[in-house]
């Protein structure tokens, strides 16, 4: 078997165990499961469907400060709105802010797109979508608590998943019809299909590695031309990262790095990736830096509180708002 096969092998083994978790957390709910928060969750959402577009006096959260959605919402020759994957990107961009305000502000910030870009009909048609999308996250929770409930059953790792997705496309069947199918879930659950495939063979005891590298490669080829191409183009670019790994590790300079990269992907490639190369070091001497400074801070004997406000300060000084974010959450791994 090649080594690069191998490798592939390898990593199909350590995907099935990952991917529970994958499948758990990849459109979580938007509250825990508490039947207080969810009724309520669902009187808010179902009070917005009537409410006409009103005033937004919030501030938008700082997590979607100075983004864009980018979303155009589009109608058809009718001015009924036309249904795309777009629009679950738009409802799922506002909703990322959950935690940060509350979800009728959200459910009005969305609906302000609806009266910004759409006219007549299309602005109930988007609501009433939007409705029925939150209801439907609303209720994953059911989805992951049955989940939890069977894990300990002792069912395999696949199994649960199959459970898992079978609970999860009867939702969404109570929620959408077949065009918002289509357009919000189809291509996620051809590739959930494809994963749960891999892990059929990766888990078969039957199959010697030989023929699970076999069926695999024969599964990739049932993928979409586009995405076999991706996945081609991916798994390039990490043979020829774990290359770049190893020179390094030989002490090769950054000029041999880049030949190499060059000759491999082009020299506009190579060039990009030697500024992310740059910018990655740069960010990593800041946390370095930062370490060392938190270092001292809790070694100086402050009391906790003065500590925190010190470490704090320290990071206020040293980074902007959305990198502090990172900093914070890598910060007990430093």
């Amino acid at each position: 078997m090649k080594t690069s096969n191998v490798k592939i092998y390898v990593v199909l083994l350590s995907v099935g165990f990952m991917l529970l978790g994958y499948f758990l957390t990849k459109t979580p709910a938007l509250i825990n499961n508490n039947q207080a928060l969810i009724t309520n969750a669902k009187s808010l959402n179902d009070s917005a469907l009537l409410n006409a577009n009103s005033k937004i006096d919030s501030p938008i959260p700082e997590s979607l400060s100075g983004l864009d959605h980018g979303v155009v919402l589009r109608v058809d020759k009718n001015g009924n709105l036309i249904i795309d994957r777009h629009i679950r990107d738009l409802f799922e961009f506002y909703l990322s802010a959950m935690g940060e305000e509350s979800l009728d502000i959200i459910l009005k910030r969305i609906q302000s797109q609806f009266y910004a870009q759409l006219s007549g009909d299309a602005i109930f048609q988007a609501k009433s979508l939007l409705k029925n999308y939150v209801d439907y996250r609303i209720e994953l929770v059911t989805v992951n608590e049955g989940t939890e409930l069977i894990d300990v059953n002792g069912l395999s790792q696949v199994a649960l998943l199959k459970i898992q997705k079978n609970d999860i496309a009867q939702l969404r069947n109570k929620y959408f019809n077949s065009e918002t199918y289509q357009a919000f879930f189809e291509k996620e659950d051809q590739m959930d299909e494809y994963m749960l495939s891999q892990l059929d063979i990766v888990n078969n005891p039957l199959l010697t590695k030989e023929q699970k590298q076999q069926e695999i490669e024969a599964l990739q080829n049932t993928l979409p031309e586009e995405e076999q191409l991706l996945r081609k183009k991916v798994s390039q670019h990490s043979d020829i990262s774990a290359q770049v790994k190893e020179m390094r590790s030989a002490g090769d300079s950054d000029e041999k790095v880049f030949q190499h990269r060059a000759q491999l992907l082009g020299e506009s490639a190579a060039q990009n990736l030697a500024i992310l190369d740059k910018k990655r070091d740069q960010w990593k001497n800041r946390l370095q830096h930062y370490a060392i400074e938190r270092n001292a801070i809790l070694a100086s004997g402050l009391s906790d509180v003065d500590a925190k406000m010190a470490i704090s300060d320290l990071i206020e000084n040293n980074f902007s708002a959305r990198e502090g974010l990172r900093v914070k959450a890598l910060d007990s791994s430093l």
